[in-house]
């Protein structure tokens, strides 16, 4: 595909090794070479960590992800993303500031797949943490779980997953890890007709998550996917 239409992700801002160029030696996650078949380009925001954006939920950062947002822009983005899904705390900030679509988190599809399957099916959400996922993240991109049911499971109490005291990943334990919880999450909540992976690191195993639920499984890079499909030059 030859095309000059690039998709802008907003990182974070790089620390140590656990903040190496995000994805850049793991296909399936939105920064590596073998994941998109058209350019990514990534800008990293000041302050912006997994602890300020994901545990402290750090509003004071709103400048910073608008000034990262508006540097894409400047460097050919035609569409933005972000690198963690609770980014979308800072969706509407960050839309408002740019003229090209953004797409901070992947929970911005909840109500398309929530349409998608019966009224008497839920969305189920996979993330990183369901301890520090809220109403807030949904209202952030445009809706509420009282309009659009959902079931949330999180990774935070495996060990694998507790990345932020870790040096190094292990990412394919994590994936074995993460495919047994998605497979008790809808054995134990057969209700679910759908999912949608919250956590970008998620994405890799989407494949191994389909197979073990029998479920469609949506994340960031199939939203990526969608909305490079509206931006390009065709």
């Amino acid at each position: 595909m030859i095309t000059k239409s690039k998709i802008g992700i907003l990182t974070f801002e790089p620390s140590g090794q656990k903040a190496r160029p995000y994805g850049a030696d793991t296909p399936g996650l939105q920064m590596s070479g073998g994941t998109f078949d058209f350019p990514v380009i990534g800008e990293a925001v000041q302050g912006a960590t997994g602890k300020s954006v994901v545990v402290e939920q750090d509003l004071t950062l709103i400048p910073n992800f608008i000034k990262a947002a508006k540097k894409l822009e400047q460097r050919g983005a035609k569409a933005i993303s972000g690198q963690c899904g609770f980014m979308a705390l800072f969706q509407r900030e960050i839309s408002n500031s740019v003229s090209v679509p953004v797409f901070t988190s992947s929970l911005i599809l909840v109500p398309l797949v929530s349409r998608m399957i019966r009224k008497n099916q839920k969305v189920g959400i996979l993330t990183f943490n369901a301890k520090l996922l809220s109403e807030k993240h949904f209202n952030a991109v445009g809706w509420s779980s009282k309009d659009f049911p959902v079931v949330i499971a999180g990774v935070e109490e495996i060990e694998s997953w507790k990345i932020f005291q870790q040096e190094k990943w292990d990412f394919r334990q994590m994936g074995m890890d993460l495919v047994q919880q998605a497979k008790h999450f809808v054995q134990e909540n057969p209700d679910v007709g759908a999912i949608v992976l919250e956590c970008t690191l998620m994405t890799q195993h989407a494949s191994s998550i389909q197979k073990v639920t029998g479920l469609p499984v949506f994340d960031i890079t199939t939203l990526t996917k969608m909305v490079f499909e509206a931006i390009r030059e065709r």
